[in-house]
């Protein structure tokens, strides 16, 4: 009997250590380098990302921040946020909600739809910092020559940045191609990511 099921638990093995590497010694790569992303999904504040398909897929487990968020989203693998960000706006001194009720879009009330020239002009050699959902910090200059840079904790890429009406959209080199919804509100700009988030940013 022992005989018989030794070729069994080998088999297993094979498969565990294709399909569920381990997580140990010297780490996941770099997620920006991984290639042939086929899925994203949150376990507790990580995400465990799947490279490849079938008998040659791999499994990496990230902390979950703006980048890994942004890379996921790239894909086509929205995550939903971690569970610290599920947690109720701050109050403030006055005990109001730190951020504004969103209206049934998503955006603020309130807010204006820019024309591509407008928001060019909000822009164009200027840095802007937001807050994500899960609390890290981000951070985008977008120069007056078409250039664009982001960065977050772990996370830097430059790019290029253009406008149309009602939309930010350009090219990051690890994330690839976005456009996404803008709306303008007492002197900052609210962006829709691609995870359905509604992100405030305000000039640096």
């Amino acid at each position: 009997m022992k005989t018989k099921m030794t070729p069994t638990f080998a088999s297993l093995a094979l498969v565990q250590a294709l399909v569920f590497p381990a997580f140990g010694q010297a780490g996941p790569p770099a997620a920006s380098s991984l290639q042939d992303i086929s899925g994203c999904s949150l376990e507790g504040d990580s995400v465990l990302i799947v490279t490849g398909r079938d008998a040659a897929a791999r499994r990496y487990k990230y902390p979950f921040d703006a980048g890994i968020d942004a890379l996921c989203n790239s894909k086509g693998y929205a995550i939903a946020a971690s569970p610290k960000a599920l947690a109720p706006p701050t109050a403030t001194a006055q005990g109001a909600a730190a951020l504004p009720t969103a209206s049934a879009s998503g955006f603020p009330p309130n807010v204006t739809t820019p024309t591509a020239q407008e928001l060019s002009a909000l822009l164009s050699g200027k840095s802007f910092r937001a807050t994500f959902a899960d609390g890290a910090p981000v951070r985008a200059n977008y120069g007056a020559d078409g250039g664009l840079s982001a960065n977050a904790p772990g996370y830097y890429d430059t790019g290029r940045w253009k406008t149309e009406d009602g939309k930010l959209c350009g090219s990051l080199r690890k994330i690839g191609d976005f456009c996404n919804e803008v709306r303008l509100g007492a002197g900052a700009f609210y962006l829709h990511r691609n995870s359905g988030e509604i992100v405030r940013y305000e000039p640096d």
